[in-house]
């Protein structure tokens, strides 16, 4: 059974709202169940897109896919969608993820728990205040960095 939402991100000076979708019964996907282009892991689909955009406006993208930025909370799902992207882009390509910073608190673009984390030794440290979203292989690097909103990247969608 799917109910209706409201999804609403402000980020910086840029304000996000769309539909999103709840199902009370969850049945998360198999391999099958992944459309072409995207890549099964741990009951999840990911998918990166090598468009570049700012972090709101690739939400943006991903929600018309019926998906939101990836989110991963283990180590293991951090390290598929990095090679993931490594096999999509020939290199640890700097890319978005769901992660937003918001009134002091980091959470996920789509509403699931923050239980994972591995900032680099610098990180988090919203230089002037104006930091509030989060990527991934900055200058290749393992580590998560955290950035304006607004600087063009590509980036990676997910659905449960």
């Amino acid at each position: 059974l799917i109910t209706s939402c409201v999804f609403s991100v402000t980020c910086v000076s840029v304000s996000l709202s769309g539909p999103c979708r709840v199902s009370k019964q969850v049945v998360s996907p198999t391999a099958l169940d992944c459309p072409a282009g995207w890549s099964w892991f741990d009951r999840r689909c990911f998918m990166f897109l090598s468009n570049e955009m700012s972090w709101a406006s690739a939400e943006k993208y991903c929600l018309q896919l019926d998906s939101h930025l990836a989110s991963y909370h283990s180590t293991g799902e951090y390290n598929f969608i990095r090679e993931n992207i490594f096999y999509a882009s020939g290199k640890h390509t700097q890319t978005w993820v769901g992660m937003f910073f918001q009134e002091g608190v980091w959470m996920w673009s789509d509403g699931s728990k923050f239980i994972f984390s591995n900032w680099a030794a610098s990180e988090p440290k919203n230089d002037g205040g104006v930091e509030h979203c989060m990527n991934i292989n900055v200058g290749g690097i393992y580590y998560w960095s955290y950035t304006i909103c607004n600087l063009i990247i590509s980036f990676k969608c997910m659905f449960l």
